[in-house]
């Protein structure tokens, strides 16, 4: 029986904040909604892996779209967007009450996560955790995957993993970790209790 369970933390367990980021920057500066999506995840992406801090983001999208950002009046604002969906911590309480390892494994922004563990104490609520900022390598490569095995002494058939991005769903699968695709609490915890997971 599975008994380890690794969420995923934004979309999953945080409301993500990136995307009404995006709504409002693209209002805010009367810029294309496509090319703002498209600068922001990929640029993302790169700090995800450690590549630089979020103050070189608003430089790095000052340059390519030819306006002047106040970086603290922003960063502020993307954080306001963060918050904690109710349904999937209570459902990691219960799981952790009931005898179950669970973690998160969470593509991250050293800076966001700062302030999500200031404000939330989201680490306090699993027993174990990897953030891709800290390891360099983020989801869906498998090198980050085969890091949280290692970091926690378990094989993939040991685990489930809970994630709201499909290609990140692929990856985990890829190597044998039997992952679920998260749309609510209550839909994932329907499909944790036909794997046998109970609480």
């Amino acid at each position: 029986m599975k008994k380890i369970i690794v969420f995923d933390l934004g979309g999953v367990l945080v409301v993500d904040g990136v995307y009404p980021m995006i709504k409002d920057l693209t209002e805010k500066f009367s810029l294309d909604h496509r090319e703002v999506r498209k600068f922001v995840i990929t640029e993302f992406n790169h700090m995800f892996e450690g590549g630089y801090a979020e103050l070189a983001f608003w430089k790095k999208f000052d340059k390519k779209f030819g306006v002047e950002t106040n970086p603290k009046i922003l960063e502020k604002r993307l954080n306001q967007y963060y918050s904690i969906k109710s349904g999937t911590r209570k459902l990691i309480i219960k799981l952790r009450n009931n005898g179950y390892k669970v973690g998160f494994l969470s593509n991250s922004v050293r800076e966001i996560i700062a302030y999500l563990e200031k404000k939330y104490r989201i680490s306090k609520l699993f027993d174990f955790g990897l953030y891709s900022h800290a390891v360099k390598t983020r989801k869906p490569k498998e090198k980050i995957f085969r890091l949280l095995l290692k970091k926690i002494k378990a094989k993939p058939n040991e685990i489930i993993f809970i994630d709201d991005n499909p290609r990140y769903v692929t990856g985990s699968r890829s190597i044998g970790i039997k992952t679920i695709r998260f749309v609510s609490a209550a839909q994932v915890a329907r499909q944790l209790k036909r794997e046998g997971i109970r609480f």
